[in-house]
């Protein structure tokens, strides 16, 4: 029972991570195509709102919780790290319960 709730936890927190992620990469992924496209080539109004383009994303676009943490791999690999300790804090408990 305990292996389901874990499962479902971390399909829950896990999920959204790697979206995240994904979007942050296709940002980054976005700014280089602009940025290799035939820009420079363009009318000057056009060229200076590719310009103004690539300054907003500069700074890539990042999936946030409340503006407290992202949503990436490496958050992911944070809580599924606090979650495994919890998760043994818990079973040396257990046990410790059952001996007593």
């Amino acid at each position: 029972m305990n292996v389901f709730y874990m499962m479902s936890m971390t399909m829950q927190i896990g999920l959204p991570c790697y979206y995240g992620n994904e979007v942050t990469l296709k940002s980054y992924a976005l700014t280089n195509a602009i940025y290799s496209s035939n820009w420079y080539s363009m009318k000057q109004s056009n060229r200076n709102s590719v310009q103004m383009f690539l300054v907003r994303t500069n700074k890539p676009f990042a999936a946030t919780a409340f503006r407290y943490f992202n949503f990436n791999l490496p958050a992911f690999t944070t809580v599924k790290c606090i979650l495994n300790m919890a998760y043994s804090v818990y079973c040396v408990l257990q046990r410790k319960a059952k001996n007593v």
